[in-house]
């Protein structure tokens, strides 16, 4: 997450609790809502739904096929939209 969401979210909660906010849960729950957001519209959902299922793959794996199907993932999403989006967006700079 970068520093600038970061700042950004603890501005915001230094603005609810100046203008008279409590530091209880329901009063910045709407900060951290809008930190989040803002990080996740600028990551790929299929790379996090991957990424998920390489580690929960991974528990009982040896090194080797774990290494194996970290490659097989990493093949898979190469081939999504998102990827594919992203590497043309790159390229077109």
């Amino acid at each position: 997450m970068s520093k600038l969401l970061i700042t950004k979210y603890h501005n915001q909660l230094h603005e609810i609790l100046s203008a008279g906010g409590t530091r209880n849960e329901t009063s910045i729950t709407f900060a951290f809502a809008g930190l989040l957001r803002s990080y996740y519209q600028n990551v790929s959902r299929s790379a996090v739904v991957l990424s998920k299922r390489l580690l929960y793959q991974m528990d009982g794996m040896t090194f080797d096929t774990a290494l194996a199907s970290g490659v097989d993932i990493n093949t898979i999403a190469r081939l999504t939209d998102d990827c594919q989006n992203r590497i043309a967006k790159f390229l077109n700079k």
